[in-house]
């Protein structure tokens, strides 16, 4: 039996560290309020499309989308994103229908809402909380792991990663999902270190729940959680197994008759990642750039650097033997990038090329960097640790945007908002091109309270001589670039402005009619 193999058939004796002392904590501290600051920097940003979605489900009444009727003259667009008229807040979890995802972290940020208030601002601090949680155990593991200043190098590294900061200021479930995924790694290193315990062997287990709950991506850390246990946990093996078997049954009574409700969306959700072709090579490029694209998301394609993180993927294999600390975080990083990998060739999709998809991988990366050079020479490790900072601050300097995949309408709808008077009508219209564009728009402009009570008409083609003659006499065309001439699609407006916002829309503020008509317009429909 080699040494390894008998590592693992031997119970391990538990080690003791040394406890939390004053400085420890100190240094946690500046770490969480340093990351606090970042993150609330410039935190109260407009809200893009799966944002206004997220927001828009927390009241319980299931997807936003077709909740306005097309091709009729509306009296506004009142919000769907507001409590005012909300269900119980339980129903979030029953009404998912027409959402992509599962629904803890919709239903969380409801209670949330209910509590710290309606706000934009309020939606994004949800985030921003769990972005605190997260490092705070990512801290806590590095520090178990190796020592207080390689948790202070993962620390400052993860509050200073361009896109740990966005996930930390965006209302979708990522951040939720890296939370959760830093507990878990907690949890295995505490194994590691002290020891496996039947009560540690249950929570591990048992946060497959909360993992796939928030997000179906997180499957592949649950088989990760299910290989480590499996691996190191001989003496509570059947009580792990029991947890898991436990929590399935749960998820499956559960949530996933409400799952299959998802499957269509879930089929059409990502058709703007369909490729005709996996292209294998561009595939493994993908997955060696993924772990260095979680903290700083360079270009795959030009950044030599980007992909040699991938031997993060590699090298911590060797070193096991070395360091038994690295093997939860291998097994995280790996079993989580290559599920997501997995995905694309089996349906034929993109997702690698946003690293959002597979961000719950990212509590492993800088731990695992850490770990490798703290392994082979520690006081190397200092130099190389403030090294991987520098590149980190440079990266978030540089490249401040990162692969994004949602819409955003909100500058469309900002240069509307000011500029459209009193009494005209707003007229969006989505053409072939784009056959979701009205319901985006309609969400994206009920957002705000301006458009509660505007002449609204949500347009699928052109507006008859009936509903152009119960239109005030000027009227905001949004549009993406219209596929039909502008005297079909509104019969006799001609056109006062044009502006267009590059990749959003089209905007025109036409001239219905010079003079008003003789009887009053009416809203003949209101949602």
């Amino acid at each position: 039996m080699s040494e390894f193999e008998a590592q693992q058939a031997t119970p391990l004796a538990p080690q003791l560290p040394s406890g939390w002392t004053a400085l420890d904590i100190a240094l946690l501290a500046g770490v969480l309020v340093f990351a606090c600051v970042l993150r609330i920097w410039n935190i109260d940003h407009d809200l893009s499309f799966d944002e206004l979605w997220h927001l828009a489900t927390t009241p319980g009444l299931g997807s936003p989308l077709g909740k306005f009727p097309n091709d009729v003259l509306l009296s506004g667009l009142p919000s769907q994103t507001g409590l005012d008229h909300a269900a119980p807040f339980w129903m979030v979890w029953t009404h998912m229908d027409g959402v992509l995802h599962p629904p803890l972290f919709c239903l969380s940020l409801r209670l949330w809402r209910d509590t710290f208030g309606q706000s934009d601002l309020a939606a994004h601090l949800y985030s921003t909380f769990w972005s605190m949680i997260a490092i705070g155990f990512l801290f806590a593991t590095t520090r178990l792991a190796l020592d207080r200043w390689a948790a202070l190098i993962v620390g400052v590294g993860t509050a200073i990663s361009q896109v740990q900061i966005y996930y930390a200021q965006e209302v979708r479930s990522y951040q939720l999902l890296i939370a959760i995924a830093s507990y878990a790694l907690w949890v295995m290193m505490r194994i590691e270190k002290l020891g496996p315990t039947r009560q540690r062997a249950v929570v591990l287990a048992a946060l497959t729940f909360p993992l796939l709950l928030t997000h179906y991506f997180a499957a592949g850390a649950a088989i990760a959680i299910g290989v480590y246990g499996l691996l190191r946990l001989r003496g509570q093996r059947i009580a792990f197994i029991a947890t898991g078997a436990l929590s399935g049954l749960i998820y499956l009574f559960a949530w996933v008759p409400f799952a299959l409700r998802q499957v269509h969306d879930l089929d059409t959700g990502d058709s703007f990642l369909r490729v005709a072709k996996v292209d294998y090579v561009r595939e493994l490029l993908l997955v060696m750039c993924a772990p260095w694209r979680t903290i700083v998301d360079k270009d795959y394609q030009a950044e030599h650097a980007t992909v040699a993180a991938g031997l993060l993927l590699i090298v911590p294999w060797l070193l096991v033997r070395r360091n038994r600390a690295l093997l939860p975080w291998a097994i995280w990083l790996l079993l989580s990038v290559l599920a997501i990998a997995a995905l694309d060739v089996v349906r034929m999709t993109a997702h690698l090329t946003f690293p959002r998809y597979y961000s719950v991988a990212s509590p492993a990366v800088l731990p695992l960097a850490v770990g490798i050079v703290w392994s082979l020479d520690r006081r190397t490790g200092y130099v190389l640790g403030v090294a991987l900072l520098t590149l980190i601050a440079l990266g978030r300097r540089v490249d401040a945007a990162i692969s994004v995949d949602s819409p955003f309408h909100a500058d469309a709808r900002n240069y509307v908002r000011p500029r459209i008077g009193p009494g005209e009508a707003l007229l969006i219209y989505n053409g072939t091109a784009q056959p979701d564009y009205n319901e985006m728009l309609a969400l994206t402009f009920s957002h705000v309270p301006e458009f509660k009570a505007r002449p609204t008409i949500k347009m699928t083609r052109p507006l008859s001589p009936e509903l152009v003659a119960q239109l005030p006499r000027s009227a905001w065309l949004v549009t993406y670039l219209s596929d039909i001439p502008l005297s079909v699609l509104v019969p006799g407006a001609r056109v006062i402005e044009v502006h267009e916002v590059k990749d959003q829309a089209l905007l025109l503020h036409l001239q219905i009619r010079d003079e008003m008509p003789d009887t009053q317009p009416s809203a003949t429909t209101r949602p």
